[in-house]
């Protein structure tokens, strides 16, 4: 399959996720206003089942293994503890105002857990539908900035699609952050050769930032089992696919940026 019939794949797939996602918040809100239980199942499947774990998870991976993208789960050609203290090094430094700060405000454990575990039904798709899917299919038409540009823009649109679990980030997040944090995390994922590293560290960040803002979400936006269940099953994905990756070279050499930590 040529790049063109495989950006126009992706784009489907893409479209698929987002608008199942949106009609799935849409019946959240007249779930919400109604109290209607079964209506809110409903919104529920059509949002978790279509949008994120099938069109934003599973197709995704189905989809790379079929076409052969470059993606790699664990780094082959750097050592991995020079990137776990990069990335380690790098999440202290974002995020020390923002511990700080919660320290302050005396959040409990139990929380922000409730806390992590709801940003995880939004953040859980940016990487099998956008890391591994959406931007290797442009780059190998495009090349990197381009395909940055393109996907940074898809990503930003992504976040308006969830007005009903979170109005906060719809209303409130500049699309200029968003996009920007996600040229920043992917020019870090293709250094580090890691989606599970990156992905770790770019959950949690968004989660201690908002944290940190004001912004708590409790089990009452959608329940705890949910976004956990679909982020096990996405880092389960990652770590089959680390074990079937092991031992052999890493695919496309150039797409990855080769700059080493030395000792």
């Amino acid at each position: 399959m040529d790049e063109k019939k495989k950006i126009r794949y992706a784009l489907f797939i893409f479209i698929l996720s987002g608008l199942s996602v949106y009609l799935g918040n849409l019946g959240l809100e007249k779930a919400f206003s109604l109290g209607n239980s079964w209506y809110e199942a409903g919104a529920y499947i059509l949002l978790a089942g279509f949008g994120l774990a099938l069109f934003g998870i599973y197709v995704p991976f189905r989809m790379v293994s079929k076409w052969g993208l470059p993606h790699a789960f664990w780094p082959k050609n750097k050592n991995p503890l020079h990137v776990i203290f990069f990335l380690a090094l790098w999440f202290v430094l974002m995020n020390y105002d923002n511990l700080t700060i919660i320290r302050m405000n005396g959040l409990s454990w139990n929380a922000f857990f409730e806390h992590v575990s709801q940003t995880l039904m939004i953040q859980v798709v940016y990487y099998p539908l956008f890391a591994m899917l959406l931007f290797p299919a442009f780059r190998k038409r495009y090349g990197l900035w381009w395909s940055l540009f393109i996907n940074g823009v898809l990503f930003t649109v992504y976040h308006t699609l969830f007005p009903a679990l979170f109005p906060e980030i719809v209303h409130s997040y500049a699309a200029g952050y968003l996009f920007i944090t996600f040229i920043a995390y992917m020019l870090l994922y293709i250094w580090s050769e890691s989606l599970i590293l990156v992905m770790l560290v770019h959950l949690m960040s968004n989660a201690l930032l908002l944290a940190s803002k004001g912004v708590i979400y409790n089990s009452e936006a959608s329940p705890i089992i949910i976004p956990l269940i679909l982020a096990i099953g996405t880092l389960a994905g990652m770590i089959y696919g680390a074990y079937r990756q092991k031992g052999t070279p890493i695919k496309d050499p150039d797409f990855w940026i080769s700059i080493n930590l030395k000792d």
